[in-house]
């Protein structure tokens, strides 16, 4: 073997090591109370920033559950997501494939998506950021929001459940006074894995997790085509008539402004990220 073509063989060895470390998150310790509720104060994570997605994740866990945290602050991904919903999905093999999964929100009917913003141009309702956020955050924080959940012990089959209950898994999303909308899940270990404490204790048990959105599709939105849709998504979560946040009034055509033609590209397309490695903690 030559000399050239050893060294070349030992950089892809050096590579491939490197590549699968890189895919390896390591929960952290969970060691105190944490409380579902979309404020920071009570989180020992360590969070993480997937950069084609635009968000801050993170994982933790005890020995009873597994606890899950994302911040974004990009505003075309928090209505992207509060639009076409929001999904965390595992695998417990490690194989990345989408073996249980939580959505919340849920993806919301473009008809009825577009029926709610024509009665707020009909009814001269255009609601600020400040209520629109309040709104948000009451819904979730009361547990008036829908959530799918499907491939668990409980819940083998796709259901519907509220975002706090008394079953096990909940979720909330808050958006904080600096619009960052945070988003925190709790899930009994118990729903995920048989025998928790054994998948615990060895060490070389890996799993699989990703998060993602759905997508908008304008023209369904809107029988007219996606110029009109789009221009009802002015100003944050889609809210109100007159004129957007660029000065540009509903109906005209979005080709002539380039910050609205980009913001309509992103919420077109899925946002979305996988782990392919991630373990677990013992206390």
């Amino acid at each position: 073997m030559s000399k050239i073509k050893f060294v070349f063989l030992i950089a892809i060895f050096l590579f491939s090591i490197e590549n699968t470390n890189a895919q390896i998150v390591n929960n952290a310790l969970q060691d105190s109370i944490f409380v579902i509720d979309g404020y920071d104060n009570d989180w020992n994570g360590v969070m993480h920033y997937n950069s084609s997605a635009k968000m801050i994740y993170g994982l933790s866990n005890d020995d009873k559950n597994l606890y899950v945290k994302i911040k974004i602050d990009d505003e075309v991904l928090q209505k992207k997501i509060l639009l076409t919903g929001l999904t965390f999905w595992m695998d417990t093999v490690g194989k990345s494939k989408k073996q249980l999964s939580v959505t919340c929100p849920v993806k919301r009917d473009p008809q009825i998506m577009n029926k709610e913003m024509n009665n707020r141009q009909k009814d001269g309702q255009k609601k600020n950021a400040d209520s629109y956020r309040e709104l948000v955050n009451s819904k979730f924080l009361i547990g008036l929001v829908d959530m799918e959940v499907e491939g668990f012990f409980k819940y083998p089959d796709k259901v519907v459940l509220n975002n706090k209950n008394d079953n096990g898994i909940n979720v909330v999303l808050h958006i904080n006074n600096s619009n960052e909308m945070i988003w925190e899940a709790l899930i009994p270990l118990k729903m995920i894995f048989a025998n928790p404490t054994e998948f615990l204790n060895e060490q070389q048990n890996y799993f699989s997790f990703g998060f993602e959105t759905g997508s908008v599709d304008f023209e369904s939105m809107n029988p007219q085509g996606s110029s009109q849709a789009q221009g009802q998504m002015g100003g944050r979560g889609g809210g109100g008539g007159g004129k957007g946040r660029n000065g540009m009034g509903n109906g005209q055509n979005p080709n002539a402004n380039p910050e609205r033609m980009q913001m309509m590209q992103a919420m077109r397309v899925p946002s979305k990220f996988k782990v392919k490695k991630a373990s677990f903690v013992r206390k």
